[in-house]
């Protein structure tokens, strides 16, 4: 007699793709559920982190719970939905940089200031420990992560480096929000760049392309991204981009579905 299998789990994934990143980590999900067999449960509400904003979280916490989810992997959203969800006994894994905020049922994404002091490290370096540097974040968002943590690394690694100036220029995760802010503030700018350290890759080319623009970025000025994107590398091998620090979304994603699976079984 065959023993029957236990009925596949039902993960939710909710990543808005405003970063070519979290396509990357859809995709390493996807590829990693190959061996575990749950059902995979694509939400998409909305294209963008702005579209999201516009929807009351209480209808998107509904839309949601409907679906009778084991578990949701989610990124990109307010505190205050995640909150909600999880005082309705739903089991969250949030893909977002928060690791103040603690729950039973809830796995949070450690911080990445280490990616902004090796940033830091690599810009260090290549000035020779002196000059004026850049780091544009997505501090206008109203999303949990900002890029905070790696502007902390950035900075803090920084000041070891007295004659180092360090300048921050908040923006957004997408590049079609990034590029006229940066365009807008990079246009203020009285002083000579050096060097642009972006807390994505999505937003070192918004501010590359927007230096350009404004003519005030020249073929000695150092720009380094983070998350290893496609387009960064290929930036980096037409030595339009100077580094970008890996963060691996196939390790993300593959950790992320592996986490997913051990909540649903109600394991740590």
């Amino acid at each position: 007699m065959s023993e029957s299998l236990p009925n596949p789990y039902r993960i939710g994934i909710m990543l808005i793709p405003s970063d070519p990143y979290w396509i990357q980590a859809i995709e390493a999900i996807v590829h990693a559920n190959r061996k575990i067999g749950d059902e995979l449960v694509m939400l998409q509400p909305a294209a963008s982190n702005q579209d999201l904003e516009l929807i009351p979280y209480s209808d998107l916490v509904d839309q949601i719970l409907a679906n009778e989810l084991d578990v949701l992997i989610v990124t990109g959203t307010s505190i205050r939905m995640i909150q909600a969800l999880l005082d309705e006994g739903m089991k969250v894994v949030c893909l977002a940089e928060m690791p103040e905020f603690k729950h039973p049922n809830l796995t949070v994404m450690g911080d990445l200031f280490e990616g902004g002091k090796i940033a830091a490290g690599y810009i260090a370096e290549k000035l020779n420990h002196a000059g004026r540097a850049v780091c544009v974040s997505a501090g206008l968002e109203s999303t949990p992560t900002t890029g905070q943590y790696r502007l902390d690394g950035f900075c803090q690694t920084l000041q070891a480096y007295p004659k180092i100036q360090v300048e921050h220029i908040p923006a957004y995760w997408s590049y079609s929000r990034a590029y006229p802010t940066l365009l807008d503030a990079l246009a203020k700018v009285s002083y000579p760049i050096d060097a642009i350290f972006g807390v994505s890759d999505t937003l070192i080319l918004a501010a590359r392309d927007a230096g350009r623009k404004l003519g005030i970025l020249s073929d000695r000025t150092v720009l380094v991204g983070l998350n290893g994107d496609p387009m960064a590398l290929a930036g980096i091998s037409e030595g339009q981009l100077s580094a970008t620090v890996d963060t691996s979304s196939e390790s993300l994603g593959a950790t992320t579905l592996k986490l997913a699976h051990q909540m649903a079984l109600g394991l740590p």
